[in-house]
């Protein structure tokens, strides 16, 4: 979602707190604008979009350690998915689903090798990350809602899912946020 006269951009990615931050832009900002089809646009189609005026956005985006994301985007898939609810983490892991360019949070935030992101909302710190485009927007800081959607994820923890193998997978497909955030997988 974008909005032209505070000349924000938030860039949403999957299972990283997005549905609570435009919650709160769209509360604050009522000139929002959500084009079509663009629920998880990447870097390339919002500069498209918008077209010259892209490099004057403020632009955000969200993270998430990736081995708790690859969890809860598994779950979110088998309760939306039909196809996918007899897979299991593993074979949804091996899969390639959380590695797709659709998915990568590495393609979503660059254009151009570049980072366009100016600030980063960590879903670990979620309300501290938030206070800085409140500020920006010149609204006191709220208390963040938990969007926790209809899932059939059992619990938060997300370490027991996991193998040599799975823990090596997805650190392959999330180099730059591990990288970037300094994520572990404890």
């Amino acid at each position: 979602m974008y909005i032209p006269d505070s000349k924000i951009l938030f860039l949403h990615a999957q299972k990283c707190a997005g549905g609570s931050i435009k919650m709160l832009l769209k509360k604050h900002c009522p000139d929002y604008i959500i084009p079509k089809s663009s629920a998880h646009w990447n870097a390339y189609e919002w500069k498209r979009e918008i077209g010259n005026d892209f490099d004057s956005y403020f632009k955000i985006g969200s993270v998430r350690n990736p081995w708790d994301r690859a969890v809860s985007y598994y779950y979110h898939a088998k309760t939306h998915h039909k196809e996918l609810k007899q897979l299991n983490f593993k074979d949804f892991v091996l899969s390639g689903k959380i590695s797709s360019p659709i998915v990568s949070l590495y393609c979503k935030f660059h254009f151009c090798s570049t980072c366009i992101i100016d600030h980063f909302v960590r879903q670990e710190h979620v309300e501290k990350d938030m206070k800085v485009i409140c500020d920006k927007l010149g609204v006191k800081s709220p208390k963040i809602e938990n969007r926790t959607l209809e899932s059939i994820r059992p619990n938060r923890e997300y370490q027991h899912m996991y193998d040599d193998m799975l823990i090596d997978a997805v650190a392959s497909c999330s180099q730059w946020e591990i990288d970037k955030f300094g994520y572990t997988f404890d």
